[in-house]
């Protein structure tokens, strides 16, 4: 239960992390750089063997590369809808995501698709068009908007690949992949801000903020892999998600008074239910 709890507090806490980057003038891509070394550190400190390292870097580089990509680009979007849209919003888009994994795994793995996974992709998206639905007296913003829906489609193959290199055999030693996905996420991080010409100085406050990033990433996934193996991975998943998406709620309106119309809760509850029924 502990390590549940603790997967839980760093996932929502990467979040948290993301939506105080406005109030301390902290910029989002040189954070991003810093907490991808950090995550790829801790997570390579911690596998078992080199010979994991070198194995999944000669079988299986070129999906430990296409994620590694990924990774960056889903940071980078779940910071810009953290920041825009609101910690309540963006951890729907994080989790309704589920939907695309689904639907690839009864595609390519044959996996069974039962009568409350049907029901749950079909309740997903009008709960995640309500969600993102302004109030009436707000223009609808698309620019904002695209944010979390390019997050669900990140998300999904983030899940989707993971699913894959599960299903091969790359995920047989956890720490030693994630470790080369997330030093893969720091090398596109550092050409993209070479290519976008971005400014080189960093400040103190921003090293401190990817440090605190960069092991809030790690343990999550940490955290998550060790407290998956105290339960049911069906019924984990469908609490974990769940209590990701309330506990994010209540952070987001106790904390940063983000305002959900009756529409946005209306699509937050069968959004929640959705993904529930999805990861059964």
């Amino acid at each position: 239960m502990l390590y549940f709890l603790l997967a839980l507090f760093f996932a929502v806490g990467i979040l948290v992390v993301f939506k105080t980057f406005e109030k301390y003038k902290i910029r989002n891509l040189q954070v991003i750089v810093i907490s991808y070394f950090v995550s790829g550190f801790l997570a390579i400190s911690n596998s078992y063997s080199n010979n994991n390292i070198d194995q999944i870097i000669d079988n299986y580089y070129i999906i430990a590369i296409i994620l590694g990509i990924s990774f960056f680009i889903g940071f980078v979007f779940l910071s810009l809808s953290t920041q825009k849209l609101g910690i309540s919003i963006t951890s729907i888009a994080v989790n309704i995501s589920v939907i695309i994994p689904v639907i690839v795994a009864a595609s390519l793995y044959n996996e069974k698709i039962y009568g409350y996974h049907l029901l749950g992709l079909l309740l997903a998206l009008p709960g995640f068009y309500l969600i993102l639905r302004p109030n009436k007296q707000k223009s609808f913003q698309w620019k904002s908007i695209v944010f979390p829906i390019i997050l669900f489609f990140i998300g999904g193959l983030n899940n989707s690949l993971l699913r894959h290199a599960e299903v091969v055999g790359a995920m047989d030693s956890p720490m030693a992949f994630l470790g080369i996905l997330f030093s893969i996420a720091f090398i596109v991080s550092i050409l993209y801000s070479i290519l976008t010409k971005q400014k080189k100085d960093i400040t103190i406050k921003e090293i401190g903020f990817g440090v605190l990033l960069g092991g809030f990433n790690f343990a999550s996934t940490s955290f998550f892999l060790k407290s998956l193996n105290h339960f049911h991975s069906a019924l984990y998943f469908s609490i974990y998600n769940l209590s990701f998406i309330v506990l994010s709620a209540f952070i987001g309106l106790i904390f940063y008074k983000e305002k959900l119309s009756k529409t946005n809760l209306i699509g937050l509850f069968i959004a929640a239910i959705a993904v529930a029924l999805m990861n059964i």
